[in-house]
């Protein structure tokens, strides 16, 4: 782990503009501005079950391709799905002076975002979800939860 000056946590609650744009809460601007990083990389993908957008420090971006180009496991074919689905199509978005970034349209129509979105912190890395897609994937993680309750006694002894 990083450090919480060097990464992503929480969950926050903002608005997509009428641009697609969107403001990053303060804290993870904070931790960009740390890093010395300017621009993120911005990809579509799945947080749980759920498709997002995948926000990355450009730093973690490259070692999470290094981490795949290194799978001696993968078949040519898991290979080139796997490059499709993550190196082909990131996009490297600056931020602006008051911390917001340009969801690209493709990436905003893949997650679904809507005007409301939820901003979840998971690490190097941060999610953008359609607020009311991410409460209900919420409410079914939590019941999981409440089912298999040595799960969260575990990490609180």
């Amino acid at each position: 782990m990083g450090g919480p000056d060097r990464e992503f946590s929480g969950e926050y609650e903002h608005a997509l503009d009428a641009k697609g744009r969107v403001s990053m809460p303060a804290r993870f601007r904070d931790v960009l501005r740390k890093a010395g990083e300017e621009e993120v990389a911005v990809v579509r993908f799945y947080f749980g079950k759920v498709h997002c957008v995948t926000v990355f420090r450009v730093d973690a971006w490259e070692e999470a391709l290094e981490r795949l180009v290194e799978r001696p496991d993968l078949t040519r074919e898991e290979r080139a799905a796997l490059e499709h689905a993550v190196r082909h199509q990131a996009k490297f978005i600056p931020v602006d002076e008051q911390g917001r970034i340009v969801l690209p349209p493709e990436a905003r129509e893949y997650a679904g975002l809507r005007k409301e979105v939820m901003i979840v912190g998971d690490g190097r890395k941060f999610h953008i979800v359609d607020r009311e897609t991410y409460r209900a994937a919420s409410q079914s993680l939590r019941a999981v939860l409440e089912a298999n309750p040595e799960l969260v006694r575990a990490i609180y002894r």
